[in-house]
């Protein structure tokens, strides 16, 4: 069945997919550090990292011990471990493939956290099990029980805070969480962000473009990968023209995207601006065309 999807895929696949795809794997498409350890912890950063190794660790342990008891194996036969050995297949290939192959794995690292999820029921159920059996009329059933409740409540809270309030712009600005903050990521990694809540209407910047079609350059702080789906025009600050400055962008640069540019939002009101709290997320200069040197020749 899978292979009557990846045939055709492979076959047809286009030149630019090939190239991103080679990017992803060589790491050229980043000069930063990939860590799949730290962009989980990105998406969910107190504890739940923590809770993941902990919990694969119980669930490995029940695992062998349903297999094969408490002593080593003397023969490890396929037919006593086969739905055990098709998990951990499950979990190695995908893990190997993106964590020593590929350079940049970015989000795709779900395929091998869906075993490990797998794997921490079976630890977190068995081990209630074993507390029932074990410990029968004691309250470490019960105990476990409310801790286990309090745990995923825990993480659910912080869900909720990370990819549903948007008060805050988390993982571009810190965040208060209970007793905790969140905190801005280390710009030196290599970060795939989506799902957070994030909006900069890059729809209406586009719009509003087109109202002057004689422009036909632009500047921003943002990333070229987002905006040229929207700004179809060159992308060179001496020529531009337009300059876009988000507030909080994914480049995680915050700065002007030269002195320019720089120089021109200090001199001079935006054209359009997106606002939400009384904060401006989005603003749109029309810049004179020209090196900084050639414009204050001019006047400006």
């Amino acid at each position: 069945l899978l292979l009557a999807f990846y045939l055709p895929f492979i076959l047809s696949i286009s030149e630019s997919t090939l190239s991103y795809w080679s990017g992803r794997i060589s790491g050229d498409v980043s000069s930063k550090i990939s860590s799949s350890k730290y962009l989980f912890s990105v998406y969910q950063p107190i504890y739940v990292v923590h809770f993941y190794i902990l919990a694969s660790l119980l669930g490995l342990a029940f695992l062998y011990y349903k297999a094969y008891g408490l002593k080593p194996p003397k023969k490890i036969t396929f037919k006593s471990a086969a739905s055990y050995i098709a998990l951990f297949i499950w979990f190695f290939i995908p893990f190997a493939f993106m964590e020593w192959l590929v350079y940049i794995p970015g989000t795709h690292i779900y395929v091998y956290i869906l075993p490990v999820i797998i794997i921490i029921s079976i630890g977190l159920d068995s081990f209630l099990d074993f507390l029932s059996e074990k410990l029968p009329g004691t309250v470490f059933a019960w105990a476990y029980q409310v801790i286990l409740f309090l745990i995923f409540m825990f993480i659910f809270a912080q869900s909720y805070a990370v990819f549903v309030d948007n008060n805050k712009e988390y993982p571009w600005e810190e965040e208060k969480f209970l007793a905790w903050t969140f905190p801005e990521p280390t710009p030196i990694y290599h970060l795939s962000l989506f799902g957070f809540p994030y909006y900069r209407d890059w729809e209406g910047i586009s719009e509003f473009i087109k109202q002057y079609p004689e422009i036909n350059a632009y500047s921003t702080n943002e990333r070229k990968s987002i905006v040229r789906y929207y700004v179809p025009l060159e992308k060179d600050t001496n020529k531009a023209g337009f300059y876009i400055h988000i507030r909080n962008p994914q480049t995680f640069t915050e700065t002007a995207s030269g002195e320019k540019s720089e120089y021109w939002m200090e001199r001079y009101d935006p054209i359009f601006t997106l606002t939400k709290a009384n904060q401006d997320y989005v603003r749109m200069y029309i810049m004179e065309p020209g090196t900084l040197k050639e414009i204050n020749e001019k006047g400006y």
